[in-house]
């Protein structure tokens, strides 16, 4: 009975989710066009942080996960290691180099229809209701930036430390494959 008390006043004060706050804009043109501009801003603020993230890690000499190439075993131990590592180093900053180029194409991109949003909702709202939704949208803004910088913080502490841990071991293979293709070419002479 005392269970069935307890449900009955949990049950009673569970309220449903009202969904979207749609009372808050005027018109449905209001309302779409921010939820435009709020889309935008968020692929912006994810890209912006995407690009900074891929300039870290050029300046730091760090490739990320995403763009590591790995080959099999078998192709990556034959006698020219040191010339297919060489080659697979160059292609990794290649790849490096072409994602900072599309983030900076695709933000130009973003932030001038972000504008052209901005434009519309200026026109279709008065000066106090535009400078509220503007500080929404910047909050918005604001939450995401903080989230990813987070993410961003934390995926670039392990790829430092993947590169501590890797770069002696890739030193050292490279080294004793290098002198074990030397005393081979030796032996056989």
């Amino acid at each position: 009975a005392v269970f069935l008390f307890s449900l009955l006043v949990f049950v009673g004060s569970i309220h449903p989710n009202p969904g979207p706050d749609t009372k808050k804009f005027e018109s449905k043109t209001e309302n779409a066009v921010f939820n435009q501009i709020r889309t935008l801003e968020n692929k912006l603020a994810r890209m912006e942080s995407h690009l900074g993230f891929l300039r870290s890690c050029r300046s730091k000499g760090i490739i990320p996960d995403g763009l590591d190439i790995r080959l099999h075993s078998s192709v990556a131990f034959n006698k020219n290691q040191a010339d297919l590592s060489q080659f697979l180093l160059t292609s990794r900053r290649g790849l490096l180099y072409a994602c900072i180029q599309h983030y900076k194409s695709q933000i130009l991109l973003i932030k001038s229809e972000a504008e052209d949003q901005l434009s519309a909702l200026k026109q279709n709202v008065d000066e106090v209701r535009f400078r509220s939704l503007s500080r929404d949208l910047a909050e918005f803004r604001h939450r995401v930036v903080y989230k990813q910088k987070k993410t961003k913080t934390v995926k670039m502490a392990k790829l430092e430390e993947k590169k501590k841990r890797s770069t002696g071991a890739d030193d050292i293979k490279l080294t004793n494959n290098n002198n074990n293709n030397n005393n081979n070419n030796h032996n056989h002479n």
